[in-house]
């Protein structure tokens, strides 16, 4: 659910913001997500290694910062549940946007910042995009009515 979104209430609309949103079971989510990402909870084998190649691969604790950036023009939605993802996969990691969320901005905009754990950041990243992608992808679309 994107902040100020509309529910109808006794003929009038009543505006929600992220603030109102009990986060117990969207941090239940985020963990299923993660389980299902990096171990792949919901197939029928087990697998050989958990994660990706990537993020084995990477050798000590550096640090890194990864933007995200709108590949094509769209309504931001979901950016206050990253912090939460990434408190999910390490505290060490920070998230400082640079749009507002529900804003409608154009490709190559870009929507924030995460400074952390080079393994956090790539871990976390396929789960922070899927949110963001399907959030924004509801409210670009809905925009359209």
């Amino acid at each position: 659910m994107r902040p100020n979104t509309a529910i109808m209430k006794n003929g009038f609309c009543e505006q929600l913001s992220w603030k109102e949103l009990n986060l117990s079971p969207i941090r239940q989510l985020i963990k299923l997500a993660k389980a299902e990402d990096m171990r792949g909870i919901a197939l029928n084998r087990k697998l050989n290694k958990f994660g990706d190649v990537t993020t084995r691969s990477l050798v000590g604790m550096q640090r890194g910062q990864a933007a995200i950036v709108a590949r094509e023009p769209m309504v931001i939605s979901g950016l206050p549940l990253i912090q939460p993802i990434l408190d999910i996969y390490g505290k060490d990691c920070r998230f400082k946007a640079l749009q507002k969320d529900g804003s409608f901005v154009q490709a190559g905009t870009s929507l924030g910042y995460i400074k952390g754990p080079s393994k956090t950041l790539l871990s976390a990243e396929r789960i922070i995009l899927n949110f963001i992608q399907r959030l924004s992808g509801i409210a670009s679309h809905t925009k359209t009515y």
